[in-house]
């Protein structure tokens, strides 16, 4: 599950340093990406705490089904189909940023 979470965020680097067109567009991708992943995901505080209207949103983001696979692990929680769910969510997320990246890396590459 670790490993599988290092590659999905690894591909959204990847993707964000081939779209970057300079140095303080990295700036966006820590102010809207980055710290809504760490605050609104649960990494801090359960999901359930948040409001009722946040929490859907929050489970849009993928950290906040790395962070639930990672936890039902790590508190020997029984698996359950909710815990395939969350883990094929990182793995179809990391993809799309691969593609994304590969793509873009590819097109400024041969231009």
């Amino acid at each position: 599950v670790l490993y599988l979470g290092a590659l999905m965020f690894a591909a959204t680097g990847l993707a964000v340093t081939a779209h970057a067109k300079t140095f303080e567009s990295f700036s966006y991708y820590f102010t809207f990406w980055f710290t809504p992943n760490l605050v609104f995901t649960g990494v801090f505080f359960p999901i359930d705490r948040l409001p009722d209207w946040l929490e859907p949103a929050a489970w849009l983001l993928p950290m906040s089904s790395f962070v639930g696979a990672v936890r039902t692990l790590a508190t020997g929680a029984p698996i359950t189909l909710h815990f395939w769910y969350m883990l094929a969510y990182v793995a179809a997320f990391g993809m799309v940023m691969w593609y994304l990246a590969a793509t873009k890396i590819h097109k400024r590459l041969l231009s």
